[in-house]
């Protein structure tokens, strides 16, 4: 059994996997099982990992390459992956970002150090022009704050892959037929999170998670993502009331849905979309949640509700411009 499983999951990521499997081997940690899962990628990133592999053959005698028969989606494939998997902790990376030298050492040693069930690092956000962004990630020093802290996905983030997990916390986490893929980092780590006696936090940026090919400002949303938000909702509540738990949590929720509509809505290009989602959570009224919405999400859901399509994509628009200046 090794000390560490990570588990990379490959899809239309030739450009950047050199760079990730390179930061994967060059790791400090020696024990480490290396799991990469091919969801049927379109391009040329498993001959590219395997090229890259020949420089590390201590590395390639610890390393397994899965290939699946069909694309099922990032979830499926991390499940695969996990199901592949012999490490006492496991970390996922995405495999179009890399991570410091000596990330999998300094977190496996802080959870055996601390018996933590999860390890999170900060993060640094590698965007176009050489900009960087660091995103300090949050963990409460009081337990009973964690789930919370992780359903309001505000401090404490909701991407598994600046964190490393015991193993034995998966067991616990219930699986869906239904895969998704947006949202699938935050619906398992609200499992996660609810069922971690321990969770702690090293204040260094050890993962870079590359937008330099798609930056979530410009990346459009599509008709799976409003459908997937639909999905994301439908477990954690679910999750939630199997737990005895809802009530606790249920005047968090609607703030929550209104802050992710508006972000939905904005992403989204295709004005057609924007009409057939502008009643998402009609139980909802944004009215009463303006305090915890940025300005251009006010204006978006405002324009919506009275119609005002063409003008949304022109916020939209000038949105975009924005950021692209700064």
């Amino acid at each position: 059994m090794s000390l560490v499983s990570i588990i990379v999951c490959i899809y239309n990521t030739e450009q950047f996997i050199p760079k990730c499997a390179e930061s994967l081997f060059k790791q400090t940690l020696e024990d480490i099982e290396f799991i990469f899962v091919n969801d049927c990628t379109p391009d040329n990133a498993i001959q590219v990992l395997q090229d890259t592999m020949e420089h590390f053959p201590r590395r390639k005698s610890q390393s397994h390459i899965i290939h699946l028969e069909k694309n099922g989606g990032l979830e499926n494939a991390r499940r695969i992956g996990l199901a592949n998997a012999h490490g006492k902790y496991i970390q996922y990376i995405d495999s179009d970002d890399y991570i410091e030298a000596d990330m999998i050492e300094r977190m496996y040693k802080m959870a055996v150090d601390t018996k933590a069930d999860i390890v999170a690092c900060d993060l640094v956000i590698e965007l176009a022009g050489n900009k960087q962004q660091y995103i300090t990630e949050y963990v409460s020093t009081n337990p009973s704050e964690w789930f919370r802290d992780m359903l309001i996905n505000d401090k404490s983030n909701g991407f598994l892959a600046n964190k490393l997990y015991k193993r034995d916390l998966f067991q616990k986490v219930k699986t869906y037929i239904h895969p998704i893929s947006y949202l699938e980092d935050f619906s398992l780590n609200l499992q996660l999170y609810y069922y971690a006696q321990k969770i702690v936090h090293i204040p260094t940026a050890f993962y870079h998670y590359v937008k330099i090919n798609s930056t979530a400002i410009t990346a459009s949303k599509n008709r799976k993502h409003f459908e997937d938000i639909h999905e994301f909702w439908k477990r954690a509540i679910d999750f939630m009331k199997d737990q005895g738990i809802y009530e606790q949590y249920a005047n968090l929720i609607p703030q929550i849905q209104i802050v992710q509509k508006a972000d939905l809505i904005l992403d989204t290009k295709d004005r057609s979309l924007r009409k057939t989602y502008r009643n998402m959570f009609p139980e909802v009224d944004y009215h009463q949640y303006t305090l915890h919405l940025r300005l251009g999400q006010k204006i978006v859901l405002w324009l919506i509700e009275h119609n005002l399509y063409y003008a949304s994509s022109l916020l939209r628009w000038l949105l975009i411009t924005k950021a692209k200046l700064q």
